[in-house]
């Protein structure tokens, strides 16, 4: 028999205990031995990771996507023995939809996930600190942090245009020049806000429909102005699930890149990361540095 190591997040917006019964049982029906473990801080899910890589055949994780990003920082920087799945629980779920998992239907998609097989989806980096799917910073990147989990419950992925009208709409967003290097190419531009995603999904919304997870390259869209009348079809855009960035041309810069340097002014620019869902402070210096590379891959039993 094979063993399956099961570590869900509780507080999860969309976990509860009866799916995490009926996906045991599921697993018992393929002949997995379980061992279920809480993830009861945030955090919990890197060592434990750590210290059951190699103990299983399978871990699966539970959660949101930030419990995604926490597994994948347990396993990077060491040889990874066991495969790992997930189940997306979370608001918004960017990253079980770009692995082909069923939006708000677990048990459907762990039965995608246990006929499925085995593939390796790249693993990103920023300055050594691996992210999973996307790293943004700028106007409304702290919005998947900041909205509260009480309001991600109560209204889902509609909480975020909710905290967006609240706490962004009202302020104007600040250019900032910012100077590129990808893949030794050097670019000019300027900044309201930029997007580095190995993902189909971000913010709810699909931006790059067509990307490959495991090419070893990833995307950059760089926002470089915002008018009202531009924020206001973006967001209309946002709220029918579908951003279009090709109609856009004369406000986003799109590349794609294997290794992309991003260097700006930070002094008194609140640019602090957005990797995964999770706050990542940058340091207020004359002079910030951001070295994006594709770090690696990680083995996960995806839908075929």
């Amino acid at each position: 028999m094979r063993h399956c190591t099961v570590i869900y997040n509780p507080i999860a917006s969309r976990f509860d205990n009866e799916l995490l019964v009926k996906v045991l049982e599921r697993l018992k029906d393929e002949d997995y031995t379980t061992t279920v473990v809480k993830s009861n801080r945030a955090g919990a899910v890197v060592p434990l990771v750590k210290e059951y890589n190699g103990k299983c055949d399978l871990i699966l994780t539970m959660g949101g996507d930030g419990t995604v990003s926490e597994a994948i920082n347990g396993f990077f920087g060491a040889e990874q023995l066991t495969t790992y799945a997930h189940l997306s629980m979370g608001t918004t779920n960017d990253v079980g939809r770009s692995l082909g998992l069923i939006h708000n239907d677990p048990l459907t998609s762990l039965e995608l996930i246990l006929s499925g097989a085995e593939k390796g989806i790249d693993i990103m980096s920023v300055n050594g600190k691996p992210f999973f799917y996307v790293s943004c910073f700028g106007y409304v990147s702290e919005i998947p942090y900041k909205t509260p989990t009480a309001l991600k419950r109560r209204l889902g992925h509609a909480a975020y245009a909710a905290y967006f009208v609240a706490t962004s709409l009202k302020r104007m967003p600040r250019r900032r020049a910012i100077h590129m290097i990808a893949d030794g190419v050097e670019i000019e531009g300027e900044s309201v806000l930029s997007v580095i995603s190995n993902s189909h999904v971000y913010a709810g919304v699909s931006i790059y429909p067509n990307a490959d997870l495991s090419d070893g390259i990833f995307e950059l869209a760089l926002l470089e102005r915002l008018t009202p009348a531009l924020a206001g079809q973006i967001f209309t855009d946002y709220l029918k699930g579908h951003v279009d960035l090709n109609k856009y041309p004369s406000a986003v810069h799109t590349l794609q890149a294997k290794e992309l340097i991003l260097e700006f002014d930070n002094v008194d620019w609140d640019a602090d990361l957005d990797n995964d869902g999770e706050c990542v402070k940058i340091p207020r210096t004359e002079k910030c540095r951001l070295v994006y590379r594709v770090a690696g891959q990680i083995r996960m039993l995806l839908p075929r």
